[in-house]
């Protein structure tokens, strides 16, 4: 499957939404054909199909992308997926699917449904409900974009960060993006501080009741793409 990324938020910016975009396109990679237009920013080295608006700022990053997305599919009639990095990309992505017959796919992350500005909620977030799939980056981030209008079966929930570990290895309970997920080697985090384990701990029990069991591992982003096209 052939697919075409528009996002604001990528390397070499950093961010949460940076990183994840940019590994869901690696992990698209390995067996899809991705290009990516994304805004101003120095070129990295040795990077293919990532397309940069040459000039800063959200007018030009706009303009650009509608025409280099047009362009890129122009030339390619077999991609089948406008992806959308954020929701603030939304009608940029609507425009281009709706001109070259392809879908449109955005993620969401929670503060880009609720800024508070009236002219982004109805330039942006309004178009949502008109997509035919929302990721969404946790449940409450789902009941956001439901809320704004978005169709139930069409919102999946990915949490974005979650680990494979060994069972027997042991996991804390970490709040991350809005998930709550069970993370090894929580020392990185916690500069093996014992208080602030013990705190994170005490904070787990406090507010779930303590519950040992492990949450179960979520799919990717990218199988999820795959999956609703077929």
């Amino acid at each position: 499957m052939e697919i075409l990324v528009i996002t604001w938020n990528y390397p070499p910016r950093r961010g949460g939404i940076e990183y994840l975009v940019s590994n869901l396109c690696m992990d698209l990679r390995k067996r899809h054909s991705v290009v990516v237009v994304t805004s101003h920013a120095s070129p990295v080295p040795d990077e293919e199909d990532i397309f940069r608006t040459p000039f800063p700022g959200l007018i030009p990053f706009a303009l650009y992308a509608l025409w280099r997305g047009a362009m890129i599919l122009l030339r390619n009639r077999k991609i089948e997926v406008i992806f959308g990095g954020s929701v603030m990309v939304t009608p940029l992505v609507l425009i281009l699917a709706r001109l070259f017959g392809g879908k449109a796919v955005i993620q969401a992350h929670g503060l880009d449904l609720v800024y508070p500005n009236r002219l982004y909620q109805l330039s942006c977030v309004r178009w949502l409900k008109y997509c035919e799939r929302v990721i969404a980056n946790s449940t409450y981030t789902a009941l956001l974009a439901k809320e704004k209008g978005a169709r139930n079966t069409l919102v999946s929930v990915i949490p974005p960060v979650y680990s494979r570990g060994d069972s027997n290895r042991p996991m804390l309970p970490t709040l991350a993006n809005g998930s709550l997920v069970w993370m090894e080697n929580a020392s990185f985090f916690l500069s093996g501080d014992s208080r602030s384990e013990k705190a994170l701990r005490n904070s787990y029990n406090t507010r779930l009741g303590g519950s040992q069991k492990k949450f179960p591992m979520p799919v990717s982003s990218s199988s999820v793409i795959i999956r609703w096209r077929r």
